[in-house]
């Protein structure tokens, strides 16, 4: 009697063994269509602007312009003496990320630090290492902004643009008694136009500022100097109550309101004021950490 040759044990495994390979390679390959999807046809931020802290102590404001393919760089000399935001007092730059590093610090005052002394409006910050790296929290940029950021900006060439080449810093002698660069009044005309707003200034926004704070106007100059460079026209600031509240901000284009929030970190209100295009509304809570 002929011997009976037994089934090989892989034959019903193997059939089974390639669907899975191939309902893993499906799932992969949707996944990765929707992220795709997600990134480039969702509804999404084209301008915008990032604050960036290095470890070798620069500060380099990105300008991101994904509608023109633009990607500038503006770069802040760690010699630059800053007033930090959070009533820090005035530093060399190359001192803030030490600085929230030591003090556990909320990595905001990077951007609010950029704000009080350059009058840049910035949208995000973030610490260099957290733009090579997706997964490194030390940034408040969307995470899918980071991934087009990532995709988009990669190969482009970027424009860079030194401060300490322009007017805008001079050599002096800072408060700590060395050398280095100080921030002048005016700034050039060609930083300005870079970091002013399409819409604010087509629309010729009027900006009504509430200062809620308890403090006096004076206080919020560097504010009124954000909302200047964006293209803004600031009207005579009205002294309120005091609040213990943040900021507030509402305004008749949501596009210009979610700007303005963006910047100086503040809660939406979704009534639009009625005799102004713009109403911001600074409490107690603002002062502290701006």
């Amino acid at each position: 009697m002929p011997a009976r040759h037994r089934p090989r044990k892989n034959q019903n495994i193997q059939p089974k063994s390639k669907l899975r390979l191939f309902l893993f390679f499906g799932v992969l390959i949707i996944m990765v269509l929707g992220l795709l999807g997600i990134v480039f046809f969702a509804p999404k931020l084209n301008y915008f602007t990032v604050a960036v802290a290095t470890d070798q102590g620069e500060i380099i404001v990105q300008v991101v312009d994904f509608s023109e393919g633009e990607f500038i760089e503006v770069i802040v000399p760690k010699d630059t003496q800053l007033e930090l935001g959070m009533e820090r007092g005035i530093l060399r730059g190359e001192s803030v990320w030490r600085l929230i590093e030591s003090e556990k610090l909320p990595g905001q005052i990077i951007s609010d630090t950029v704000m009080h002394s350059l009058h840049f409006p910035i949208d995000y910050w973030a610490h260099e290492g957290a733009l090579e790296n997706l997964l490194n929290p030390n940034t408040n940029l969307p995470f899918l902004t980071k991934v087009r950021l990532a995709l988009l900006s990669k190969g482009k060439r970027r424009e860079q643009i030194d401060l300490a080449e322009t007017s805008y810093l001079q050599s002096g002698r800072l408060s700590d008694g060395e050398e280095g660069f100080v921030v002048e009044q005016n700034m050039p005309v060609k930083l300005r136009s870079m970091f002013a707003d399409s819409d604010i200034l087509e629309e010729q926004t009027v900006v009504n500022v509430i200062n809620s704070t308890g403090e006096g106007n004076y206080r919020l100059d560097d504010v009124i100097g954000v909302l200047e460079v964006l293209g803004a026209k600031v009207a005579p600031v009205v002294q309120s109550e005091k609040v213990t509240s943040d900021c507030v901000v509402g305004a008749k284009n949501p596009n210009i309101r979610n700007k303005v929030a963006r910047v100086f970190n503040c809660e939406i209100s979704e009534s639009a004021p009625k005799a102004f295009d713009v109403e911001l509304t600074l409490g107690e809570k603002f002062l502290k950490r701006f």
